[in-house]
């Protein structure tokens, strides 16, 4: 199972920092999720939220948002700044957040220009999958964070032309698992922070057990050592 930082080190260091990722890579994590924003003037950056405190990244230019503070000294990356430090360093899982399509260009020339180790593009926008499925021939992963019928999620991977379901941890069952699995479909689960704080070692076995590809983490030290264990106890 593939051990998957979220937003980097996130239980570790603020998320989407160079801190983050430093301490991911170190931590022996095998890939990176990260999350992908544009600014008014076409620039993609590195960050969760749609708002910053200085207001909403989509009407900021990046002069404007570059000294950004992340709150341990560093500032905000652009995606370009996070590929020329980390591109060859580690693979990627690079979410772009909702945006408009025309959007979708300037992150794709930023991609361009690298010779990345891997990179797996999710979204939880119909939409920008569709449209990634015509632009270009990265591996997409399609995000979930709500029940549906199984026939809508099928669906939507069909729809989407996408082989991973990137799913919110509760879920993951073994229906679920099944359903996916018959269609030749591989799964990535991941889980809000806060569920990572009260035993996540539960989290990571259910994950294992059911296949998983790999588990989106804020603690791959964690998950790491617990895969290590497993393989020297069985």
């Amino acid at each position: 199972m593939l051990v998957i930082g979220h937003r980097g080190a996130g239980a570790y260091a603020p998320h989407n920092s160079r801190q983050a990722f430093v301490q991911a890579i170190a931590m022996g994590a095998d890939m990176i999720e990260t999350d992908i924003r544009v600014t008014y003037d076409n620039v993609p950056v590195i960050f969760h939220d749609k708002d910053t405190r200085w207001g909403p990244i989509a009407v900021l230019t990046w002069d404007e948002l570059c000294r950004y503070p992340l709150g341990n000294g560093e500032y905000i990356l652009s995606l370009e700044e996070m590929l020329l430090l980390f591109g060859s360093k580690i693979r990627f899982n690079l979410e772009i957040k909702p945006i408009p399509l025309e959007k979708l260009e300037p992150v794709l020339n930023i991609l361009k220009k690298f010779t990345l180790v891997s990179c797996l593009i999710s979204s939880f926008s119909i939409p920008i999958l569709e449209e990634l499925s015509r632009l270009t021939n990265y591996q997409k992963a399609l995000l979930i964070n709500k029940e549906m019928p199984p026939e809508k999620l099928l669906g939507l991977m069909e729809q989407c032309q996408v082989s991973i379901l990137n799913l919110y941890y509760p879920l993951l069952d073994s229906h679920v698992a099944e359903l996916m699995y018959g269609y030749d479909y591989q799964i990535i689960a991941w889980t809000d922070f806060h569920s990572e704080i009260w035993n996540p070692i539960v989290l990571y076995k259910k994950a294992l057990e059911l296949n998983c590809l790999g588990f989106i983490t804020g603690k791959p030290n964690l998950l790491k050592e617990y895969l290590k264990f497993l393989n020297l106890r069985f």
